[in-house]
C-alpha cells in the first residue's frame, strides 16, 4: 500500500495555515518534509499533518515556537525509546524461550 503524500500547499490548506507558515516550520525544524520532488517540492504525509496539528494546538495554548520545538523533539524521542524497549522485550522473550528450549 502506497502512502498518501501532500504538497506543502495541500497540507497548508488542510490545516488552515499559509504556505509561508509551512516553509517557516520547515526552516525552524518543527515540520520536516518526508521527501522532496526532483523539482524541490516538499512532500508531507499523515504523520506530518498530525505533527502540524500538535504545533498549532500548542501555539494556540500560548507556547513559544522554541518550547514547541522541544516538546515535539521530546515526543519523538520518547516514541523511539518506547519502540526500542518493546523490541528489546521481544528479543529477550525469544532469547529466554530459546534458552529454555520452548517454542
Amino acid at each position: 500500500k502506497s502512502e498518501i503524500l501532500y504538497t506543502a500547499g495541500e497540507i497548508a490548506k488542510i490545516a488552515g495555515v499559509s504556505l509561508r507558515t509551512i516553509r517557516f516550520y520547515d526552516v525552524k525544524g518543527l515540520l520536516k518534509p518526508v521527501s522532496y520532488s526532483e523539482a524541490g517540492y516538499r512532500y508531507y504525509n499523515q504523520e506530518s499533518l498530525a505533527v502540524l496539528q500538535k504545533i498549532l494546538m500548542l501555539k494556540y495554548l500560548g507556547f513559544s515556537l522554541q518550547q514547541i520545538e522541544k516538546m515535539i523533539h521530546y515526543l519523538a524521542l520518547s516514541l523511539i525509546a518506547k519502540k526500542l524497549c518493546k523490541g528489546s522485550k521481544i528479543v529477550l522473550q525469544l532469547s529466554c524461550k530459546k534458552e529454555l528450549g520452548a517454542d
